[in-house]
C-alpha cells in the first residue's frame, strides 16, 4: 500500500494546485480507495485473482487521475 499511496498522494495534490480537480478525479479517487481495500480484504483472504484485479483497478484509478492533468 506504501508504494501506491505516495504515488496517489502527489497525483492528486499535484491535480488540486493545478485547479484541475473535477468529477472525473473525485470519481477516481473514490475508486482508487474502494479497490485498495479490496485489495487488502482480498490479501487477508487469500484469493489471488481478484486480489490482482483491485490492484489493476487502482492503477487505472491514478491513470485517470494522471489522464485528467493532460
Amino acid at each position: 500500500m506504501i508504494e501506491n499511496l505516495s504515488v496517489f498522494a502527489v497525483v492528486v495534490i499535484v491535480a488540486h494546485l493545478m485547479g484541475k480537480a473535477n468529477e472525473t478525479i473525485a470519481l477516481a479517487t473514490v475508486l482508487f480507495f474502494w479497490s485498495r481495500v479490496a485489495h487488502v480484504a482480498t490479501y487477508i483472504l487469500g484469493v489471488p485473482y481478484a486480489r490482482t484485479a483491485a490492484f489493476a483497478m487502482s492503477v487505472v484509478a491514478l491513470l485517470m487521475i494522471v489522464g485528467e492533468l493532460f
